[in-house]
């Protein structure tokens, strides 16, 4: 007798059936083909960063961990014992010293010639410009103004974000402030600076660009500013790939 026929006879023998028919190869093969699970492991954030393979023009170094933290925030951390300024310093650091978060890789050679101006982040998450803005406001630690040529004094609006088309990658977020830079001891750590913001997929690109130490003027200079818009556009393109 067949084993579809068995299967009819009844419950009993239905039963009988079934494990009779578990003795032929086949009905073992269908047992024990469960396909095992495998476990992928996570990417650090370095192997998404932008490298001397993607821009042979450029060269670039990974700082240690903490310099890597402290280049990687966005604004100056205030002194004041209050909530909002909490927040603030809470908020401000975009870097972490965990690469499966976060990964900061800064210009060291741009065409031959040493740059310490211009410094590129991957984040392993999406950041809210606009309530990162409104946090670090919340608590203003910087009131820096700008000298004119007059005499008079020209309020700067730090840490206000905009949109900015740039060529390769489209529109950004970008805002101005002030970034701590330099040997304190040595005087002046303190730096005019821009940075930019790009979503991409389920991560973020943060660019830095500083100017020079003790400047407090917001329009960096053209060639900063040039190859902040190549390094974003490789940067970006890395990411989407």
């Amino acid at each position: 007798m067949s084993c579809r026929r068995m299967v009819f006879a009844g419950l009993l023998v239905g039963a009988v059936a079934v494990a009779g028919c578990a003795n032929r190869p086949e009905a073992v093969t269908a047992i024990s083909s469960a396909a095992p699970t495998t476990t992928v492991a996570p990417r650090p954030m370095t192997d998404y960063l932008v490298s001397n393979a993607d821009t042979p023009e450029i060269t670039y170094l990974l700082p240690a961990a903490a310099d890597a933290v402290t280049l990687g925030t966005v604004g100056v951390a205030s002194g004041k014992n209050t909530p909002e300024c909490a927040a603030r310093n809470a908020t401000i650091p975009m870097v972490a010293a965990d690469p499966l978060t976060s990964a900061l890789v800064r210009v060291e050679t741009a065409d031959g010639k040493p740059r310490y101006d211009v410094q590129i982040a991957v984040l392993n998450r999406v950041v809210d410009v606009d309530a990162l803005a409104s946090t670090m406001r919340a608590c203003p630690a910087v009131n820096i103004s700008v000298r004119n040529p007059d005499g008079s004094d020209q309020a700067i609006d730090w840490e206000v974000p905009a949109v900015k088309d740039i060529a390769g990658v489209g529109s950004v977020r970008e805002m101005s402030y002030i970034r701590e830079l330099g040997n304190k001891s040595a005087g002046s750590a303190l730096a005019a600076a821009v940075v930019r913001f790009v979503a991409v997929g389920k991560h973020t690109v943060v660019e830095f660009i500083s100017g020079n130490i003790g400047s407090y003027r917001p329009e960096l200079s053209t060639e900063s500013i040039a190859l902040a818009d190549r390094l974003l556009s490789a940067q970006v393109a890395k990411l989407k790939r």
